[in-house]
């Protein structure tokens, strides 16, 4: 539960005072900002179906504290976290997709990626010459690189009767 739950109309000054008496305002806190899909309940409602909408969020945890709450961002955060807003703008800008994300991709050539240094989709894709245990993933990876790129259609998988 988010301090601001009970009243998320509090000023900024209130919400410096709650924060001052809890100890808030002397730790340090980590912030991300990330996208998610919260779901539209109007437009779930009008369409009698589920709706969900991209949303730029962000996390903030304090230094010392184990739980968190996920809350819309907003251009106050964006000045106050301006270091990490510049790195969500990179990621998106030029996203890096996690080699755990390979399809098809086993245990034992994620372990081996990792342990060649490999941590991304893109950087195994860029591999010339792969170790013989990862050439089946390498060219997956490829391939994933020119389906993301456009180039190569999606496999369709159909029916067989």
């Amino acid at each position: 539960m988010d301090l601001y739950d009970v009243n998320p109309e509090l000023s900024t000054d209130a919400k410096s005072r709650i924060e001052a008496v809890l100890g808030f305002e002397a730790k340090k806190i980590r912030a991300k900002f990330l996208i998610t899909a919260p779901k539209d309940g109007l437009r779930s409602q009008e369409l009698g179906r589920p709706i969900h909408v991209d949303m730029v969020s962000i996390i903030e945890i304090p230094e010392g504290v184990a739980d968190y709450v996920t809350r819309p961002a907003t251009e106050a955060d964006k000045h106050k976290y301006p270091n990490e807003w510049a790195r969500f703008q990179q990621a998106l800008a030029d996203p890096k997709f996690p080699i755990e994300h390979l399809a098809g991709a086993k245990p034992c050539e994620v372990a081996m990626f990792r342990e060649n240094g490999i941590t991304t989709i893109q950087a195994a894709a860029a591999m010339t010459t792969p170790q013989p245990e990862l050439v089946d993933a390498v060219l997956r990876a490829k391939r994933w690189m020119m389906v993301a790129a456009g180039e190569k259609p999606r496999i369709k998988l159909e029916a067989v009767a």
